[in-house]
């Protein structure tokens, strides 16, 4: 009998991280040699007519993400009998999309190492669609000995889509991480711990090829990664939607990948209403839309974003409903987001972010604001100390800091200081910001849960962020060019995105309770204005952002040494997102077999 690796629940979330960021580290340090070998061989992508970029880049950093998913899952503790058929259909796929990259296969060709990755999978897994819910009120549709065709079928339909979406900087990585969180919730709620670590494995190699791939893009992923990424998350949503229990339908599942697979049946329905080829490029997908419309690469980048966010949302809100209102609401949205993008195009609506010059603040508008304008705009040194001292007061000053609180703390501190480029902060704007952020939220996540032992932080708290947002009205106020602070990056909006995803999805997934939700979602709303802020204070010296984000990095290191190196009576907070410890153990990893199909 295949033996299971048994963890109590608290060890469930340090195993997750574990895997995260062994997949991480791994893609953070292959992405570079990947970068070298396509330049070597040639693997390079020009530009021509329909690409956005203006000069030849390496596209294989697929290469990189692949080969962090398939060590760490190897090294994962999962029976290899439970990941073989993933692993033998990602060879595939990866030598498809490899061959494609570096000699430009036909797509013939192409096609049938997509549809012999998926035939494998299915074949050897035993995964297929065989139930499709009640789309219409009229009774369980069901696929019958056609089963297998039709999984094939959609699986390569992703992969192609997910391929077609890799047009902009960042976006096919940042959607499929998307994809996997939202993915990852379901999975956790199923119990489907074989899924689980193969997203989390994946999310982590997509996070560090994010580092290199984020605009502008020094690296691309290529067919390597795109279509690596297509056929490990059209398999996994093949499996998560033939289980049972906890409401998650079919239907639940194909909302979360709805975006890609809006956007190439959209695209292709064009093509041939014009009597076109459906298979060849052009510049109709959605980002060619709305970059059309005025929107600039970032933005773009930033609105997909919350698109695909949005529609994982959709999935989490409406997975209780029938499975014909559940995709009713889904063609819905889909009409909805293809709608307003039609006519603002048919409206003629352009949109513009000149860059405004300072003026003088606030001479019409009194002596009053006009001397706090005035102050605001000499201010920021004096703000700078503000902002790193405020952060370590709370820290220093609570009662007690639990283990989990410095594990926690110590692995947030790793991953924004691996992730950052030092050297060349300027050049990776998004990259910046987005790990500013990520430092601002985590300080402020711990910080409030700590107040469950310590409640005057939680009023210091909103005290410390109510200052920081009056002065960043000010600094606006003051100049019209601070205004630029509320268009986000690429990459901070996906981990804005994620942060949010947390309260409202996350933690009551796995039901730690309110308490937990509540802190989390005030780490957000607080590490808003924090964010702005810092991007003043970076806006036109950018070199500062390497001694704000080392700043930033002292409260999470104060918290790791209190919670780990120092002894004390710790108090007891929800901070992994699991369950609370209980006398039962949790089955973390499970043979494949012991799912229950639909």
């Amino acid at each position: 009998m295949e033996s299971t690796v048994v963890f109590e629940s608290s060890a469930i979330a340090l195993h997750a991280a574990a895997l995260f960021f062994t997949a991480l580290f791994l893609s953070l340090f292959l992405t570079p040699v990947a970068s070298r070998f396509a330049l070597r061989i040639g693997a390079v992508d020009l530009p021509d007519g329909r690409k956005i970029h203006g000069n030849p880049i390496p596209r294989l950093g697929g290469l990189a993400i692949f080969s962090a998913v398939i060590v760490t899952l190897l090294g994962s503790g999962v029976p290899l009998r439970g990941i073989a058929p993933y692993l033998c259909g990602f060879l595939l796929v990866a030598a498809t999309g490899f061959v494609d990259d570096v000699s430009r296969l036909k797509p013939l060709a192409k096609f049938a190492g997509q549809v012999l990755a998926a035939g494998f999978f299915v074949w050897a897994s035993g995964e297929s669609l065989r139930d499709l819910g009640d789309l219409v009120g009229t009774g369980t549709v069901r696929t019958g000995w056609f089963a297998p065709f039709f999984t094939v079928f959609c699986m390569v339909g992703i992969m192609n889509a997910l391929n077609l979406s890799d047009g902009l900087d960042g976006l096919a990585g940042g959607i499929s991480v998307i994809a996997c969180v939202t993915l990852g919730v379901f999975a956790f709620i199923l119990r489907d711990w074989t899924s689980l670590t193969i997203l989390l494995a994946l999310s982590g190699g997509v996070v560090g090829f994010l580092r290199y791939n984020s605009y502008p893009a020094t690296l691309f992923m290529g067919d390597t990664g795109s279509q690596t990424l297509g056929f490990c998350l059209s398999a996994i949503a093949v499996r998560l939607s033939q289980r049972t229990g906890a409401e998650v339908s079919p239907v639940t599942i194909v909302t979360v990948l709805a975006l890609p697979a809006f956007d190439t049946l959209f695209v292709m329905l064009c093509r041939l209403l014009r009597w076109q080829n459906p298979f060849l490029p052009d510049k109709t997908h959605l980002h060619h839309r709305l970059m059309e419309l005025g929107l600039s690469h970032t933005a773009v980048v930033s609105t997909l974003y919350a698109t695909m966010a949005g529609f994982g949302y959709l999935a989490w809100a409406v997975r209780g409903w029938e499975e014909q209102r559940q995709m009713a609401a889904l063609l819905l949205a889909g009409a909805g987001v293809y709608g307003l993008v039609f006519l603002c195009h048919r409206a003629g609506i352009r949109f513009r972010f000149d860059a405004e010059t300072d003026r003088p603040g606030g001479r019409g508008k009194g002596r009053t604001m006009y001397r706090l304008t005035a102050w605001a705009k000499k201010s920021v040194p004096a703000m700078s100390w503000f902002i790193v001292a405020g952060l370590c007061v709370p820290v220093l000053a609570a009662a007690a800091v639990p283990d989990e609180a410095g594990a926690v703390a110590f692995a947030i501190a790793g991953f924004v200081a691996i992730l950052f480029p030092w050297r060349s902060p300027r050049l990776h704007p998004s990259i910046c910001s987005g790990l500013l952020y990520a430092a601002c939220f985590s300080v402020f996540s711990i910080l409030n849960l700590l107040s469950k032992e310590t409640p005057w932080i939680r009023i210091y708290l909103a005290a410390y962020s109510g200052i920081i947002l009056t002065w960043v009205l000010l600094k606006m106020q003051a100049s019209r060019s601070h205004k630029d602070v509320l268009h986000a990056t690429g990459f901070e909006t996906l981990l804005v995105g994620i942060s949010l995803f947390v309260p409202f999805v996350g933690i009551p997934a796995t039901g730690i309770g309110e308490s937990a939700r509540n802190a989390i979602l005030m780490a957000c709303l607080e590490s808003v204005p924090l964010l702005m802020a810092l991007k003043i204070v970076v806006r036109k010296q950018t070199q500062r952002n390497a001694v704000l984000v080392a700043t930033l990095l002292l409260p999470l290191l104060l918290v790791g040494m209190r919670g780990l190196c120092v002894p004390e009576v710790n108090a007891s907070i929800p901070l992994s997102l699991v369950p609370p410890r209980t006398n039962q153990s949790t089955v973390l990893f499970t043979p494949p077999a012991e799912g229950k199909a639909r």
